[in-house]
């Protein structure tokens, strides 16, 4: 490594110079720079004189300086280069798609993968890449294990149905849903090269992973029926209450119709006024003054529209606080 050193040369007896500092070291390439201080050589000590340490501490600064901006091109180059080699390396490998982070010692252990630190993704060698790929989609299962899982378990839909939402009603009966992905085979558009730069679209068999959820097959017919009922309960108490709302709207309009209702113009105020409270949070004093008049006149007009019975006090902020 090349270094420079500064010694203060003080002592007469040493008989290399009388006085200042001497930088020594590898100064060939810095002589142009140790002259541009006022240094000059001196053969005995075999090193630059210079005549305070302060000139020969900007020596080394501009030494050290140099050295720096030289060194860190070659960390850059190094870096560069070592990209661009680990990149070439990942180009010859297959990226796997899909939830790999959890299975990722077994995709070592089993295909050899290897995180990809430019392509920030699981990669194999092409041989295995099938396969691999085969296993992210299925959940970390080969398709051995998934025939297994199958045999022993039936899937479990319901026509119309968002069967997740009795995960935990069948979890209270002893029946645990569970969820696997399957291979499906289905027919689909897909794009191919066609003249030119059209591309052209023909129907292909491809295969898609879906996710469905299954339980045991000795547990089929108990979770369909507890899932039916459920249904057939929520259907029932859906339709009380939109019996009961259809009821309470009915007597309410019955009420409406028997009661003495203000003019359109009166009403028209009322909600205008009514708006200024909510918006601004006061009224002019000669409109609170008409308000309280007609609500005198049609109070239980104003009991079924829930409007307050004056425009002050604690009756409008109960009704500004409500709404």
């Amino acid at each position: 490594m090349n270094k420079l050193f500064v010694r203060t040369t003080i002592k007469p007896e040493h008989n290399i110079v009388s006085r200042g500092v001497v930088v020594t070291g590898d100064t060939i390439a810095y002589k142009s720079i140790i002259k541009r201080f006022g240094g000059k050589w001196n053969a005995e000590a075999r090193g630059w004189q210079l005549e305070t340490e302060e000139q020969a501490q900007w020596v080394v600064d501009c030494f050290n300086e140099r050295k720096n901006k030289s060194s860190n091109a070659k960390t850059l180059d190094r870096k560069k280069t070592k990209a661009d080699s680990a990149y070439a390396e990942e180009e010859k490998l297959v990226a796997l798609s899909g939830e790999t982070y959890l299975i990722k010692q077994q995709l070592e252990e089993r295909f050899g993968a290897k995180w990809g630190v430019c392509s920030r993704a699981m990669l194999v060698d092409p041989g295995v890449a099938e396969e691999a790929q085969e296993f992210v989609s299925f959940g970390g299962k080969t398709a051995e294990e998934v025939d297994d899982f199958l045999s022993g378990h039936a899937e479990l839909a319901v026509d119309g149905v968002a069967v997740s939402r009795y995960k935990l009603l069948l979890s209270e009966n002893g029946i645990e849903l569970k969820e696997q992905a399957v291979k499906e085979f289905c027919e689909e558009q897909v794009a191919v090269s066609g003249r030119g730069r059209r591309m052209v679209y023909e129907k292909q068999i491809v295969a898609r992973f879906n996710t469905k959820l299954f339980v045991e097959r000795s547990q089929e017919v108990a979770a369909s029926s507890l899932i039916s009922q459920q249904i057939a309960a929520e259907t029932a108490e859906k339709k009380r209450i939109e019996e009961s709302e259809a009821a309470e709207k009915v007597a309410y309009e019955l009420k409406l119709a028997a009661v003495k209702k203000p003019s359109s113009v009166q009403v028209m105020f009322v909600q205008e006024q009514l708006q200024l409270l909510k918006r601004k949070g006061w009224n002019h004093a000669d409109n609170v003054h008409e308000y309280r008049g007609i609500c005198s006149d049609y109070p239980d007009y104003f009991l079924l529209m829930g409007w307050p019975a004056d425009l002050r006090g604690s009756a409008a902020r109960d009704w500004n606080g409500k709404i």
